[in-house]
């Protein structure tokens, strides 16, 4: 490829990453969680970003990725255990080292998810030391007994949020909070909620139990109501009316 057709490539590529790179260039479809993609230019001559469903389609593969949808906030050096400059002479290995590294976390995921009873295909991962986690571990640390915690969510833990929770309208009446289960020490679920702020909720295992149970269910809205929280409590084992 000559130099100026290549710093054209670079100039268009950047372009389609930054306003269009979430869909193939070619058939528009939006590409998925963890796929390999390709960037370089059609039979037209024409730059273009691309996964398997549209490789074939290129006629020279100039740039090779993997593309992320999920909030992993750790993505490790490759190769591993390595600081040495990356062989851009072989990509493929390190794109293939950074699908087996988020395959692994994804299934560390859904086991998780799975002993916390969380039927919702969407979950984050995070990985890296941070202010909740720390408190979070501090406080079952000093609550042995306890599996399920509600607490104000941390001003920095927003961005690592699903954005159409965050970013949800609600009136003044409601707060965000974040329901917590340890699932065994160093291992917790978390639930972004939306939760009425008149509601005093006790600090008591069976009720933070009850409600972390319906905020869990599958295709759940964020909301949940006083007299769900005071029915399935009561359930749970508690007899006192909540306010």
């Amino acid at each position: 490829m000559k130099r100026s057709d290549r710093r054209r490539f670079e100039s268009e590529f950047k372009t389609i990453l930054k306003k269009f790179g979430d869909n193939c260039s070619i058939c528009k479809m939006p590409l998925q969680h963890n796929v390999k993609t390709f960037g370089g230019v059609t039979i037209e001559n024409k730059t273009a970003l691309t996964a398997d469903c549209c490789k074939e389609k290129l006629v020279s593969i100039l740039r090779e990725g993997v593309y992320l949808t999920k909030n992993f906030d750790s993505i490790p050096n490759f190769p591993p255990q390595s600081h040495k400059v990356l062989d851009v002479e072989n990509p493929s290995e390190i794109v293939n080292s950074i699908q087996a590294y988020f395959d692994k976390l994804e299934g560390v995921a859904e086991n998780l998810m799975a002993r916390a009873g969380v039927t919702s295909s969407r979950h984050e991962v995070c990985v890296s030391d941070n202010a909740w986690k720390s408190d979070d571990a501090e406080w079952f640390k000093n609550n042995p007994s306890r599996s399920h915690r509600l607490r104000r969510v941390f001003v920095d833990e927003l961005s690592a949020l699903p954005k159409d929770i965050t970013q949800r309208e609600m009136s003044n009446e409601y707060r965000l909070d974040i329901l917590v289960r340890q699932i065994s020490p160093g291992q917790r679920a978390r639930l972004p909620i939306w939760l009425y702020s008149a509601i005093d909720v006790p600090d008591d295992e069976a009720v933070i139990h009850a409600i972390f149970d319906l905020a869990s269910k599958k295709g759940r809205v964020s909301e949940i109501t006083l007299d769900e929280i005071q029915k399935m409590a009561k359930e749970y084992g508690v007899s006192q009316r909540l306010n």
